[in-house]
Order: C-alpha cells, then sequence, then structure tokens
C-alpha cells in the first residue's frame, strides 16, 4: 500500500486524495516497540481508488480523486513510568513472600522511577455512517459498528505497512500489530466533518473494543483431582514424544499466532507444519507397529518424497477410507485449505486473510479427527498407533475403548512404546536418502563397549552416540583398555553364566577407545546394542550380527 508522506503534520487533509466519508474517527493505537519517529510525526496513507468511485465523484461533481484517502497517522512519543522495573517489582515481591526475606525498601517520593519509552498513534480515519446514525455519537449497533470496524482494520493495515517500510529502514525486529495484539480496548473519538476543526471535549472520547483477550490477566479455573490426573498423563506425554504431542504443539503455536498475535500468516505455516508432522508421523507408527525395520520405513519414504505423494499412495491401504485430495472429505478439505494455502503462503508471499487462517485451522482438526476414525476402525491390527493418536479418551468417545486395550497398555512384557518408536523413528530418519539426519559417525568419537550376549559370548562394540551409529571391533583393534577392566569384564561374564541371565548386557570401558579404521563397517546401533532396540517385537539384538 503506498504511503503518501505528509508536507506538513496536518491531521486530515484533502489534497491529492479523495474523502468520501461523513465522520471521522480518531484511534489511539500503541505499537508494540517504539520508533525513531519525531513526536507527532505524521504519516497521510492513501490507496488506489476503484474506477467505479472515481467515475462517480465526477459524476457528482466533485474532484476526480484517483486514490482513496484511508488515514491520517501521527505517532506521539510517551514514556510509561515503570515500565519493566514493574514487572521485576511483582517477581520481588513473590519471591520475598516465598524465600521469608524482609520486606525491600520502597522508592520515595523524590526518587525518579525509571520509564520505558512507547509510541502511540493518533489514527485519523474516514467514516461513512449512515442517514440514522449521524446524529447518535457513540453510535449504535449493526452496520454503524461495522462501518467503524472496517475503516479500523484499514487503517491498521496503514500503520502495517508503516512499520515493515521502518524495519526495511532501520533493519530493526518489529512486531506488526494486529486487533489481538492490542489492548482490549482503546480510546476513541468520532467527529462530524462539519465538526473536525472544533476543540473536542473530554466527554467525546469513549472507549472502543478490539477483541476480548482478556483471559491473559484472568487465571484458569482451580485444578480438581482429575486435572491433576490429566496434567501427569500430558507431562508423560511430553516427556515421551508421543505422537498426539508433538502434533498438537505445532497446533498450539498457531493458536497462539493466529488468536494472541492476529498473525494468520505465521498460523497457517504452523497448521500446515502441525498436519504434516501428523500424517508422517502416523505413517511412521504404522510402520513401527507392523514391524517393519527402519531401513526398510525410510524406503517407503524416499519412494514417495512428497507429502501429497504419501497421502495418495499410502495411506488408504494401510488405514482404508477416502484419502483423494479430489473429493470433499477431510482429506480434500486439508490439501485445499491448509496445504495449497500454505504453498501460495510460503511460496508466493501471499498474506491469508483471518477467515483463511481459521478455515485452516479447522481443516487441520478435521484431519486429525478423520485420522483417529480411520484408527479407531484398525485396533485389531493397529491398536498402539490408534492410542498415540487418539489416546484413551478419543476411543472412548468413538465407544471404541476396550478390556483388551487396557490390558494391551498395561501389559509388562510390552517394549516401552514411546522411546522404542523414538528410537525407531531415529534410525529411519537417518536411513532416509539425503537425510538431514544423518551424521558421519567417528572413531575417534566413539565409546567401546562390550557387549555380553545371553549364553555367555562377548562381543566389543565401537559406539558413537552423537550418529546413533556402531560397529564391531575385534580385541587388538582397542586402545588404552587397563588390565583390570578385562579382568571385570571377565568377571562379569562369569557371574552371568552363575546367575543363568537370559538378557544382553553392555558394559562400557571408561576411558578406552578404538584405533582408527578406513574400512569400519558402521550399521544403526540398534543392531549391536543392547537396551536401544527399535523393534516393535522387542527383539534386543538383530540376530544377523550374532557370533
Amino acid at each position: 500500500m503506498p504511503l503518501v508522506p505528509s508536507p506538513a503534520p496536518t491531521l486530515i487533509s484533502q489534497q491529492g486524495a479523495g474523502i468520501d466519508a461523513t465522520h471521522i474517527a480518531y484511534f489511539f493505537v500503541p505499537l508494540p516497540e517504539p520508533l525513531g519517529f519525531p513526536d507527532r510525526y505524521t504519516v497521510e496513507c492513501s490507496i488506489p481508488a476503484p474506477v467505479a468511485w472515481f467515475l462517480a465523484r465526477e459524476e457528482q461533481g466533485q474532484h476526480r480523486a484517483e486514490r482513496r484517502f484511508v488515514a491520517s497517522l501521527r505517532f506521539h512519543r510517551a514514556e510509561l513510568d515503570g515500565g519493566v522495573v514493574r514487572e521485576v517489582d511483582l517477581l520481588f515481591q513473590v519471591a520475598t513472600t516465598a524465600l521469608k526475606l524482609p520486606k525491600p525498601k520502597r522508592l520515595n517520593a523524590t526518587q525518579k522511577v525509571p520509564t520505558s519509552d512507547r509510541t502511540v498513534v493518533e489514527m485519523a480515519v474516514p467514516v461513512r455512517l449512515p442517514e440514522t446514525a449521524r446524529d447518535r455519537e457513540p453510535p449504535g449497533e449493526g452496520s454503524e459498528i461495522e462501518e467503524l470496524s472496517d475503516a479500523f482494520d484499514e487503517g491498521v493495515a496503514c500503520i502495517r505497512d508503516i512499520q515493515r517500510a521502518y524495519f526495511l529502514a532501520r533493519r530493526r525486529p518489529i512486531s506488526l500489530i494486529s486487533r489481538e495484539r492490542l489492548p482490549h480496548m482503546i480510546p476513541f473519538l468520532l467527529r462530524s466533518i462539519s465538526e473536525v476543526a472544533k476543540p473536542p471535549s473530554r466527554d467525546e472520547v469513549g472507549l472502543f473494543m478490539l477483541n476480548m483477550n482478556l483471559w491473559q490477566g484472568v487465571r484458569d479455573a482451580d485444578f480438581e483431582s482429575s486435572d491433576f490426573e490429566t496434567f501427569s498423563a500430558a507431562m508423560a506425554a511430553q516427556g515421551q514424544g508421543v505422537l498426539a504431542a508433538r502434533y498438537l504443539e505445532f497446533v498450539r503455536e498457531g493458536e497462539v499466532a493466529l488468536d494472541l498475535n492476529g498473525d494468520p500468516r505465521a498460523s497457517v505455516i504452523l497448521f500446515a507444519t502441525a498436519s504434516e508432522v501428523l500424517l508422517d508421523e502416523v505413517l511412521a507408527h504404522v510402520l513401527w507397529e507392523t514391524a517393519m525395520r527402519p531401513e526398510e520405513a525410510a524406503a517407503v519414504f524416499d519412494a514417495h518424497p512428497g507429502l501429497v505423494q504419501r497421502v495418495k499412495s499410502q495411506y488408504h491401504q494401510r488405514l482404508g477410507g477416502d484419502w483423494s485430495v479430489d473429493s470433499t472429505g477431510a482429506v480434500a478439505g486439508w490439501f485445499i485449505h491448509v496445504s495449497s494455502l500454505r504453498n501460495r503462503v510460503v511460496h508466493s508471499g501471499y498474506e491469508p486473510t483471518t477467515i483463511e487462517a481459521r478455515t485452516a485451522r479447522s481443516s487441520a482438526g478435521a484431519l486429525q479427527e478423520y485420522i483417529a476414525d480411520r484408527l479407531s476402525l484398525r485396533l485389531a491390527t493397529l491398536p498402539r498407533t490408534a492410542l498415540a493418536t487418539a489416546g484413551r479418551a478419543g476411543l472412548e468417545s468413538r465407544g471404541r475403548w476396550s478390556r483388551t486395550l487396557q490390558d494391551l497398555a498395561r501389559d509388562p512384557t510390552e517394549v516401552p512404546w514411546q522411546a522404542t518408536f523414538g528410537r525407531w523413528r531415529a534410525a529411519m530418519q537417518r536411513s532416509r536418502r539425503d537425510s538431514y539426519a544423518y551424521q558421519a559417525p567417528s572413531d575417534g568419537e566413539a565409546l567401546v563397549v562390550t557387549v555380553l550376549r545371553r549364553d555367555g559370548r562377548k562381543q566389543f562394540v565401537a559406539h558413537d552416540p552423537r550418529a546413533g551409529m556402531a560397529a564391531v571391533v575385534s580385541e587388538r583393534e582397542l586402545d588404552k583398555v587397563t588390565p583390570e577392566q578385562m579382568a571385570g569384564v571377565e568377571q562379569h561374564i562369569e557371574a552371568l553364566r552363575k546367575g543363568g541371565s537370559h538378557a544382553d548386557v553392555s558394559i562400557v570401558l571408561r576411558g578406552a577407545s578404538v584405533r582408527p579404521s578406513r574400512n569400519r563397517t558402521w550399521v544403526h546401533e540398534y543392531r549391536l546394542l543392547p537396551l536401544h532396540t527399535v523393534m516393535v517385537t522387542g527383539d534386543a539384538l538383530d540376530p544377523i550380527y550374532a557370533e
């Protein structure tokens, strides 16, 4: 939107741009970051007028203005007493109470309180109100409020353009304003065109409501016992990287961007990311639960490198249902309102509307519900994936929770699902073609591990935990191994034989290293090391590498 700097700090000018209004509305808008403009610096904003608009003006005998005046913006410098000091003071009050410390001395009246710089924009925008509203100040409801709201939004668009230009000029990070980021209410004054030149009175100044984001300063309802149970489960899910928790992390960020920051563009990208994480995680979890090795699963992903390709080819055969992007179902809704919109934003710089962002959110949510629906019908073959995606509550709401599922979730012979799948996923990602997750293993970074097989045999392994890779090494390749360490290994083997152990065990030889070799055969750590299993079947070591 082109900006026309005002040659003089006049609040409303009709020079060079047409004004079609009955009133002028004044809003006082705080900016997140103070700007370096001089006090009362004024900028006028106009946009190209629609052809029908300026032709209509000509027919009415008015000046032909090819631009339409949108707003006059006057930037005021202001200071907030206390500023961040208020926040720090609050923290000290809490710390004093919590630690039972003597109360700190308060500043006396002669001591100066630090201030924080602020910029407040006096935004004057033209408004055309219906005939019935012109004698009422403040205006009534319905179309009158809509006219004011639309005018306010146009003025905000001008401020955002100025903030963008300010960033280009100064390269200082600037947060673009939005309704959601502004206070709940701001000062507001409405005056008819004929009275603009008259000094206003204090009684004319009212409050204009911008949003309902009041809950940020209002505490949630107190926790009850059931809430603590839910919270404990959520903490465990978050810490273990449960599938649903990974997806919901991006949903959370998207909702903050949309509802709290008023940033539709960022929210669309985040909702699209959430959907991609969900789709890829579900497919990976299904492959894991069907006992596919991570290397084999990597080949499935590499054969269909695009997300839409995978959606079209991999999900129906495993989950059933409608996975066409050309139909009218949840998958098609995701493709149109989330995936395609995200591509426009990322590749074309498109700025979506709030309505488009909200549709993207609801479409992403519908996709998640659809996937949960499909998995709830595959409990015989994919119970672990269904639980990881829908959870007990989701399955109960669908009437699919059962004693069998409860017993499976509590079965002590099962591998730890989240931890095991997490290692499987990491190995799969390392195995993918041109993998971003792969790191070349190094002899210099490797630990020396003695692996004691359950039958009492031993094997030396070089393990690079940073790369997630391991390699079989011979005893003669070891360096800096003390006789005491080797004696301890033999004692451990003897103890295992006497105790009849049926588990594979690994012992790290601290301080030991391996001699460099160019012919080292590195494989995924799960193939050689106990406690690194990735398979749902619980196989500790790949039999291929057994001696």
